[in-house]
């Protein structure tokens, strides 16, 4: 069995009997295994059996040659390599396996939040040197930790009853729904130009 690795890419290509699906031959020799096996290429067999000690075709799918390399592209020219080896007669596969995966890996992804210039890494780590510095500004009623996305300030601490004051930073979205709600739009402007 072959080792899988992460990091690694698999194409498989089946090799079927001709007239497939339809009425096909059996008992056809399969030739060229230990060319497969010298490339690297990993042969299950499905449609296959041992007649006279050969191996040889008896079902319609009869085969599928996989090759597992570093990427797609070169794991897709194995298997071709592989489909090229094995032989027996009337042999069909298709030719164009892999070829939209190809495609589809080599389209613009757009930006990474790292392309455009946000540092995620370096924002975290940011985060963790002014911990210290924004903990040493901290006053009773106060509870809130750095790095979330709201604070909440007891305002007991201030002479107040009851309330607790939540003061968040959030996305564009959440800010209007709140300013939707609250029927209050004549603020959220100056909010959105400052905090993005």
């Amino acid at each position: 069995m072959p080792v899988w690795y992460e990091d690694r890419a698999a194409v498989t290509v089946v090799m079927a009997s001709e007239g497939y699906p339809g009425s096909y031959a059996k008992g056809l020799e399969i030739t060229g295994f230990s060319l497969a096996k010298e490339l690297g290429l990993e042969v299950f067999h499905a449609g296959t059996t041992i007649k006279g000690g050969k191996v040889v075709t008896n079902g319609g799918r009869v085969l599928t040659v996989t090759a597992i390399k570093k990427d797609l592209v070169s794991a897709l020219e194995e298997a071709n390599k592989g489909v090229g080896v094995i032989q027996f007669s009337g042999a069909i596969y298709r030719k164009d396996i892999g070829y939209r995966a190809i495609a589809f890996l080599k389209q613009s992804r757009g930006l990474t939040y790292k392309d455009s210039g946000v540092d995620i890494a370096a924002g975290n780590t940011l985060v963790q040197k002014i911990k210290p510095l924004a903990a040493a500004t901290s006053r009773p009623g106060c509870n809130a930790a750095l790095g979330g996305f709201a604070g909440l300030f007891d305002l007991k601490e201030a002479g107040y009853k009851d309330p607790v004051l939540v003061s968040g930073t959030d996305g564009v979205g959440t800010k209007l729904k709140i300013a939707q709600l609250c029927n209050k739009h004549n603020t959220i402007g100056q909010d959105l130009v400052a905090m993005s």
